[in-house]
């Protein structure tokens, strides 16, 4: 977008605004913009899990995976403190099969593009998570 491209300070958007750019981008498969567009509503709204599951998901398919796993286990967090206990242990179990695939990654010494490229299941569940507004 002419936004990411030049720069441009968003802080005169709103948070929605900016989490729906976001998952716009996602789903254009523009996962650099998405990312950048969720750390700003990040800024915005630090106590909101939907920007970490976002951007745990944006960095899932840029291949950084343990990046990608602190966001989860962050928003993950969020869930708990809010008493959301089905997304808390949606993320959770997600973690644990993430950490799995890493390790195996690890000892496989694979040159994959990323931990979540093939798991189609965990990108349909966080894509469940942070449907836009």
């Amino acid at each position: 977008s002419w936004a990411f491209s030049t720069g441009l300070d968003m802080n005169w958007l709103n948070y929605k605004d900016i989490y729906n750019s976001g998952v716009s981008k996602y789903v254009a498969n523009s996962y650099k913009e998405a990312e950048y567009f969720f750390e700003l509503a990040i800024t915005k709204s630090p106590d909101d899990a939907l920007p970490y599951v976002a951007r745990g998901a944006s960095r899932l398919k840029l291949g950084k995976d343990n990046k990608s796993i602190e966001d989860l286990k962050q928003a993950s967090n969020i869930f708990l403190k809010q008493g959301n206990l089905e997304n808390h242990q949606l993320l959770s179990n997600l973690i644990n099969s993430l950490n799995k695939k890493l390790k195996e990654k690890s000892k496989s010494k694979s040159n994959s593009i990323g931990i979540g490229s093939n798991l189609l299941q965990t990108s349909l569940s966080l894509m469940r998570i942070m449907a836009p507004f």
